[in-house]
């Protein structure tokens, strides 16, 4: 998910945050940052969320589209043995992209709960 991101980035003059909850594996809290300075520099925000807690997984790629699957779309790779393994909605709705991020980045921000 990172290296598309960063293509469309830089090369569709898109605007990309990618937000997580913590990391995983052996990253380190230094590890990350150092990997969100450099990602900043490509045209990817990447942002984590302390709070509220969140599990969601969710793809939003303009104001009116977005996919909330149970796919981990930062830190895994569907199987190719399993096509399906993982499940998802596909939401098109006026605003609906936009009403989600901006309802996140406000509980982010501890304007709501």
């Amino acid at each position: 998910m990172i290296l598309p991101a960063l293509s469309a980035a830089q090369t569709k003059d898109a605007s990309v945050s990618l937000y997580y909850g913590r990391p995983t594996g052996h990253l380190s809290g230094a590890d990350a940052a150092a990997i969100a300075l450099e990602m900043r520099r490509g045209g990817v925000d990447i942002r984590p969320i302390h709070q509220p807690r969140i599990h969601s997984k969710v793809l939003a790629w303009d104001d009116d589209a977005l996919a909330v699957t149970s796919l981990n779309w930062l830190s895994a790779d569907p199987s190719q043995t399993a096509l399906r393994s993982e499940i998802g909605v596909a939401v098109e709705s006026n605003k609906a992209a936009d009403v989600f991020i901006r309802r996140l980045e406000l509980a982010r921000a501890g304007a709501i709960s």
